[in-house]
C-alpha cells in the first residue's frame, strides 16, 4: 500500500486512509455536494461509505493530512466488474473548500497513479461535472484526456450539467 510522503509548504501527508478517517472523508465529499459542482448526489453521506474502500484488495482510499486533520482524498476502484474491464480503474478526488487551488489535489492525484498502478490497472478514468473547471484543470495537469462528453447528464437548479469523461494510461 501507499506510503507517507510529506508535501509542500502546507505541510500536509499523504497517507492510506483509516477508519478513523472515514468521517472527514464523508465531510468534505459533502462540501462537494453542497458545492453542487463535484457530483450528482443530492444527500449527505456518511462515513460507513467509504469502509469498502479500507478492504476491497482492487480499491484504496488515501488521505491528505495536516497532523490529524484530513484536507483532502483521493480514491481509485474497479470502473466495473465486467472481466474485461479488470485493468480499468476510476478515482475520485476531492478537497476541503480552505484546501482547494494549493496543490493538494495535484500531489493526491500523482499518489493515485502510484496506487493504480500497485492494484494493478492499466488505464485510469475520471469523471468530471462540466461546471468545474478547476477539477478539469487536476485532471488536465496529471495527463489526463478529454476522451468525450455526455452533454446534459445531470439537471439540477433548472440547468442542464455534462459529465466530461477524462481517461489516463498509466504506462505513458
Amino acid at each position: 500500500m501507499a506510503r507517507p510522503t510529506s508535501h509542500g509548504h502546507l505541510g500536509y501527508n499523504i497517507r492510506p486512509a483509516a477508519e478513523s478517517d472515514c468521517q472527514a472523508i464523508a465531510d468534505i465529499y459533502n462540501e462537494g455536494i453542497a458545492d453542487r459542482n463535484a457530483t450528482f448526489d443530492e444527500h449527505s453521506v456518511t462515513a460507513e461509505r467509504y469502509f469498502w474502500y479500507l478492504h476491497d484488495e482492487r480499491s484504496g482510499l488515501l488521505c491528505a493530512a495536516i497532523e490529524s486533520e484530513v484536507i483532502g482524498w483521493g480514491s481509485v476502484e474497479p470502473r466495473s466488474e465486467r472481466y474485461a474491464y479488470r485493468f480499468t480503474g476510476q478515482i475520485g478526488l476531492y478537497i476541503k473548500r480552505p484546501y482547494r487551488g494549493r496543490g493538494v489535489g495535484t500531489a493526491l492525484s500523482r499518489r493515485l497513479d502510484d496506487l493504480a498502478i500497485t492494484l494493478g490497472y492499466h488505464s485510469l478514468i475520471s469523471e468530471n461535472l462540466s461546471n468545474n473547471p478547476p477539477s478539469l484543470g487536476v485532471d488536465i495537469k496529471n495527463g489526463y484526456h478529454v476522451v468525450g462528453e455526455i452533454q446534459e447528464a445531470g439537471f439540477r437548479d433548472d440547468t442542464w450539467i455534462g459529465l466530461i469523461i477524462m481517461q489516463k494510461i498509466l504506462s505513458r
